[in-house]
């Protein structure tokens, strides 16, 4: 049997199962005749551990298969046969994520631990929560320029400095098993290189959450990502025990899907000028403060913190915030062109992740409970409630403002603090 047999096999699936990103019915469809349907059951079950408990495939394209059979509840191996008649297999919510990259890298430890991710910056590890805490704000202050109503918290975007390679207490994970093989063959590798997928259950005692990307950071949404948070070591420890491990050889033909909804690898990690932008002047600016100059972020007292945030803002901000605002031309007609496509975005990506059978308008009703989305997504769900009732076309205001207004009471009963800013809500 020839890799270039087994490579069509697993493409003909890649495209049945790439279905799943962009309709409406999220199923497996096994029907296309060409499909040598014993070769995928025996691929799935050839992957095997060896003697270090680390499951080995082939390819990239049967560990694709392998995982995407340990990502339901349910696996289908044992249905191919059925499932060649025409008929479909409903997928169950997922079980679990995933995180790729080179083997040689053993371990899954946050970039902000390592010394040697911040020199290879030219910026001194002691000054590194400078650049965070710069990059941070300086987000925060361009995106709220054109919209009182946001006032999001500062962290909220460390999920953006995560994905522009400033070092954080974050972990990238995808709940997507594509993308998980997609991103170990990131980066130049020599033949013969291995790459390695980390699997665990979304029910890890981590508690691990979904949570919303941040605003305006599209490529987040494209990954199928979200992240897990820590700064303990041990419970760092106890995550990577609790992960499988699957192997393949690395192949520079592996790619997504011809149907994947981004129909170019390369829009995965397609950057943005403006935070590109960001990134560089505050790691400029970080280097020239005093490498305590953000402590007050660390304050349990949210009024210190607000306070000393307004200063930073008319103090060492001030002119690096004016120049990013003059180059990038900020207006309202560009934020709000902005705002449109990140809720977008954030929508498709909600639906995906909860196979939810969808509208025209997609909704966010496809999690256990609306009150543990806004739980773990208070600003994001604000932001999306705010865009339907106040910004978005007449259409769209009919079709989702029913939901719209709906979450935003759920918002009020939950979060009294944020009544100020409900009451701007167009009803």
């Amino acid at each position: 049997m020839t890799l270039e047999f087994q490579i069509r096999q697993i493409r003909l699936l890649f495209e049945a199962t790439a279905k799943l990103h962009i309709g409406n019915d999220y199923s497996w469809d096994i029907s296309n005749p060409e499909l040598d349907i014993e070769f995928l059951r025996t691929a799935i079950q050839s992957v095997q551990k060896d003697a270090n408990g680390i499951w080995q495939a082939e390819s990239p394209w049967i560990a694709a298969l392998f995982l995407t059979e340990r990502q339901a509840k349910e696996g289908f191996a044992t249905d191919l046969p059925r499932l060649s008649k025409g008929e479909t297999k409903p997928v169950p919510i997922f079980k679990k994520i995933f995180r790729g990259q080179k083997a040689h890298y053993d371990n899954i430890r946050p970039s902000a631990w390592r010394d040697d991710s911040w020199t290879r910056h030219g910026i001194e590890p002691e000054k590194g929560e400078n650049w965070l805490a710069c990059f941070c704000l300086l987000m925060k202050f361009l995106t709220e320029s054109k919209q009182p109503l946001l006032s999001l918290p500062a962290w909220l975007y460390h999920g953006a400095a995560q994905h522009y390679q400033i070092p954080t207490d974050l972990l990238d994970w995808t709940i997507d098993p594509y993308v998980s093989i997609w991103f170990a063959h990131q980066g130049d590798y020599a033949l013969g290189t291995k790459g390695r997928v980390y699997m665990v259950n979304l029910e890890h005692e981590a508690k691990v959450k979904i949570v919303l990307p941040p605003p305006f950071v599209n490529r987040l949404y494209r990954q199928r990502g979200f992240f897990h948070y820590t700064t303990d070591r041990a419970a760092n420890e106890a995550l990577l025990a609790d992960c499988e491990i699957v192997e393949f050889p690395l192949f520079q033909s592996y790619g997504l899907p011809n149907s994947y909804p981004y129909p170019h690898s390369n829009q995965l990690l397609l950057p943005s000028p403006l935070l590109m932008d960001v990134r560089q002047a505050s790691l400029s600016l970080a280097k020239s403060l005093d490498h305590d100059h953000f402590e007050f972020l660390k304050s349990q007292d949210e009024n210190l913190i607000r306070v000393e945030i307004d200063k930073c803002k008319e103090g060492c901000l001030r002119d690096t915030l004016s120049n990013l605002a003059k180059r990038h031309s900020f207006t309202d007609d560009r934020w709000e062109i902005n705002f449109r496509y990140w809720v977008i975005e954030m929508n498709n990506y909600v639906n995906w992740l909860c196979s939810f059978n969808s509208a025209t308008l997609q909704t966010l009703t496809s999690f256990e409970t609306l009150d543990r989305m806004i739980s773990d997504n208070r600003d994001s769900m604000f932001l999306y409630t705010l865009w339907i009732l106040n910004e978005a076309s007449p259409m769209i205001r009919k079709e989702g403002g029913d939901f719209a207004r709906h979450v935003a009471a759920k918002i009020r009963e939950m979060h009294p603090e944020m009544e100020d800013r409900l009451k701007r809500l167009r009803t």
